[in-house]
C-alpha cells in the first residue's frame, strides 16, 4: 500500500477540514503538487514504511459543486499521470464553474493498490 500523497495547492499546504467553512483560498492558476510517493504506508500494508514500491501513477480528481436551474450538479475533472508527473494545472475553463471546489491526489502502486488525499479551496475574490 503506497502512502498517500502530500499535495500543496499554490504552494500552500491542504486543507485538512473539507467539512471546515473556511477553505484555502488561492488565485488562478490554480496548480496542484506533491512529492513524490517513494515508501509505502507506515500503517497499513506490508511491509510497512519500506522504500519497495513501484508507483504506476497519481490520479487528480477536481469536483465543483454546480447549481443549474434550482439543480445540483457535480462537475468532475479526473486525470491520471505517469508516475514521473507531480504537478498539475486546473484549467481555467473548469474553475470558472464554481468558486468551491474539492480535490483529491491518489498514488497508485503497481497492485492497483491506492491511498488518496483530499481537500478543499476556494477561489479569491
Amino acid at each position: 500500500m503506497p502512502a498517500p500523497p502530500v499535495p500543496t495547492i499554490n504552494g500552500k499546504p491542504l486543507d485538512t477540514d473539507c467539512e471546515d467553512d473556511e477553505f484555502t483560498e488561492v488565485s488562478g492558476p490554480v496548480v496542484i503538487a506533491w512529492d513524490a510517493v517513494t515508501r509505502t504506508h507506515s500503517e497499513l500494508g506490508d511491509p510497512q514504511d519500506s522504500t519497495d514500491i513501484t508507483i504506476i501513477n497519481y490520479e487528480v480528481v477536481v469536483e465543483a459543486e454546480l447549481e443549474i436551474d434550482g439543480e445540483e450538479f457535480v462537475s468532475i475533472l479526473s486525470v491520471i499521470l505517469p508516475p514521473g508527473v507531480t504537478t498539475m494545472t486546473i484549467p481555467d475553463e473548469f474553475l470558472a464553474q464554481a468558486e468551491e471546489f474539492k480535490y483529491e491526489v491518489l498514488a497508485r502502486e503497481e497492485s492497483w493498490n491506492q491511498t488518496a488525499i483530499e481537500s478543499c479551496f476556494v477561489l479569491e475574490e
